[in-house]
């Protein structure tokens, strides 16, 4: 099955589309999508709370590769953090990260414009909203 995604580009008419690249999968597209970090995965985004739970691979959903990487770097904290005994370094260290963590999903929501995309760090009352009825 090919499925079209990804950010803005342009069909074979020259016609600007959202759906700009091409992606081969056996498995349906995700309705909506959670940003979560976990130490130990690739890509902080998970096919829940509908789906699989499964993490997903977010380059082979169109995401920009700069997004990915940002994502990426961004879950990197918490594999650093791991190796000692997941203490921030700072009180406000937690809370930059957490803000940063939602910026990328506001991103991420703008380039899977056809996703829900969620955000599970941060407050706990917030988690179950999509990140476009949030403020920020």
């Amino acid at each position: 099955m090919v499925r079209r995604c990804g950010a803005p580009g342009k069909d074979p008419a020259g016609r600007i589309v959202r759906h700009a690249r091409a992606v081969d999968s056996e498995q349906p597209r995700p309705t909506v999508i959670t940003v979560m970090a976990e130490h130990g995965v690739v890509d902080p985004a998970w096919d829940r709370p509908s789906g699989t739970g499964d993490p997903l691979d977010l380059s082979a959903l169109g995401v920009s590769a700069a997004l990915v990487r940002r994502l990426r770097d961004w879950n990197g904290v918490l594999d650093v953090l791991s190796e000692h005994d997941f203490a921030w370094p700072t009180p406000t260290a937690r809370v930059e990260w957490e803000r940063t963590g939602l910026d990328l999903a506001f991103a991420l929501q703008g380039e899977l414009w056809d996703v829900e995309v969620r955000y599970w760090e941060g407050d706990p009352a917030q988690r179950a909203l999509p990140v476009r009825r949030r403020r920020p």
